[in-house]
């Protein structure tokens, strides 16, 4: 009974035809019920005796001709048992796999296969294991199902038959997955000539090849985003950088504004007249009736200034012994200012001596000058102060270091 239902079913298989929508289509349903009975009768006779390789064969043919006749569930039910009385039948862990799998039960495949003693050498278990190892996509799942099916493609195409195509896809799916899409061209390229459609071959080959210069353009730009990315995150740190700056010039402002209604111009002003005074004291003191003028005033507003003599200005007051003093005067005055609280001069001061002053000589007056100067810079309660004057002699000038220089510079014209 059993070999007459095999007959039948091989029969019913051999005049099917296929539709693409549909699927395997028998001519004579008829003849697939006959054999359907026929191997029920043989299950039933073998699952009284011993359980045999005959009976694994009988329910698989059964579960083949549930297929054909679009009855999935009796199918996948001979699938079940035929793998609950033969867990180890090289065909019974492949086809209980296969259910497993197109159920999306990936972790039953692999325990199924991984735990099949007899199933370790057989090809369609091997293939399904590493199509769940995939589906998994576990830390180092990948690297097994590729090391699986490098070792059933080097059995050849017999080994695997109509399955080596979908193992070679696979293969070369799972190794552009990990990044060596080399060697999954390799595998296509080196395939035995025969073993694989050629037009299947070289539509994977050309679509690895679309992949590569694909991934070259996605890889570029990344590297273009990244640079942007780089410049928008400079950009957005200087952005940050500009407005830490504005609130910092924003609460100074305040403060300068707030010290601004405090200034006083008409005491600072009486800070500069008192210092040009002061000199001009100093020199009468040195040498009597050599001031002849009023004391000087000076006028301080927001934007403007103006130093006086009395109410007069000095340009039409002055000749050039005073126009000296009064100019020199200013510089003192300023050097004063930096024992001064709330002033910020720094306390240096460099006088240039011309050698003639509205058509006088004024080497005579150069030590007269500057003896107000040395008496500032060594009053014991004043701050450190530095002046340098250039003239023409300063002999017999006291307190102060004397250099000479006796290279002459002269300015040639062009």
């Amino acid at each position: 009974m059993a070999m007459l239902g095999s007959v039948l079913l091989d029969r019913s298989l051999r005049t099917a035809t296929f539709n693409v929508p549909r699927g395997l289509q028998v001519t004579s349903a008829s003849t697939v019920h006959e054999a359907i009975d026929l191997l029920t009768q043989a299950i039933e006779v073998g699952k009284r005796g011993e359980t045999t390789h005959s009976l694994a064969v009988c329910l698989i043919n059964r579960s083949s001709a549930h297929r054909l006749l679009g009855d999935v569930q009796s199918a996948d039910d001979d699938v079940r048992e035929v793998y609950r009385l033969f867990p180890s039948d090289p065909i019974a862990v492949a086809r209980f796999a296969s259910l497993l799998e197109r159920t999306g039960d990936t972790a039953g495949v692999i325990r199924v296969v991984e735990s099949a003693r007899a199933a370790g050498d057989d090809p369609g278990s091997q293939f399904f294991l590493s199509l769940a190892l995939r589906r998994r996509g576990g830390a180092g799942d990948g690297d097994h199902a590729i090391s699986i099916l490098q070792k059933l493609l080097s059995r050849g195409s017999q080994a695997l038959g109509d399955s080596f195509s979908d193992a070679v896809g696979l293969l070369c799916d799972l190794l552009v997955e990990s990044d060596r899409r080399p060697e999954a061209i390799e595998t296509l390229t080196s395939l035995p000539a025969g073993s694989m459609p050629e037009p299947l071959r070289s539509a994977r080959l050309a679509e690895l090849a679309v992949f590569d210069q694909e991934t070259g353009r996605l890889h570029e730009r990344i590297a273009q985003l990244r640079r942007i990315r780089v410049t928008l995150d400079r950009r957005e740190a200087i952005a940050g950088e500009i407005e830490a700056i504005q609130k910092e010039v924003l609460q100074v402002d305040k403060a300068l504004a707030q010290q601004f209604k405090t200034i006083s111009f008409e005491r600072a002003g009486d800070l500069l007249a008192d210092g040009m005074n002061t000199y001009l004291n100093a020199i009468t003191e040195i040498k009597p009736k050599t001031w002849s003028q009023t004391e000087v005033v000076v006028v301080l507003r927001e934007r403007t200034f103006a130093i006086k003599i009395g109410q007069g200005s000095w340009r039409s007051k002055l000749g050039a012994t005073l126009t000296l003093l009064f100019l020199i005067s200013y510089h003192y005055a300023l050097m004063t200012l930096t024992a001064k609280r709330g002033c910020h001069f720094p306390g240096f001061c460099a006088l240039d001596f011309p050698a003639e002053l509205n058509g006088t000589s004024v080497t005579d007056s150069e030590n007269f000058v500057l003896a107000p100067f040395v008496q500032l810079m060594h009053a014991a309660t004043e701050p450190k102060r530095q002046l340098i004057a250039a003239g023409s002699s300063f002999h017999g000038l006291e307190g102060a270091n004397r250099i000479e220089l006796t290279k002459v510079w002269v300015d040639r014209p062009q």
